[in-house]
């Protein structure tokens, strides 16, 4: 196994790349321009406690109307996927590398 993995270490992928490659995806899914899809991501890194997460979604909210949620939806589960299976990448990586 280790050796498999010495072999495709720089086949990994870019797993920023791959979450761009993500939200591209949901942009398309739900007919929503690219930039709003980013802007949603980039609300996820903001405390929800704070003001500035909750003015920037009602705006997010508005601007896309019936498809906010499923959007959101779609891109916290995007971004969880990429975080996990980076991961397991690196788990792997350091552990068998």
């Amino acid at each position: 196994m280790r050796i498999a993995l010495e072999r495709q270490r720089d086949n990994l992928p870019g797993f920023a790349n791959v979450l761009d490659n993500k939200l591209a995806e949901i942009a398309l899914r739900f007919q929503v321009p690219d930039y709003r899809v980013r802007a949603i991501c980039l609300l996820q890194r903001k405390l929800k406690s704070s003001p500035a997460y909750w003015q920037r979604r009602d705006q997010l909210n508005r601007q896309l109307a019936s498809k906010f949620y499923a959007v959101l939806e779609a891109i916290v589960n995007a971004m969880d996927d990429t975080h996990r299976r980076r991961s397991l990448a690196d788990y792997f990586c350091s552990h068998f590398l």
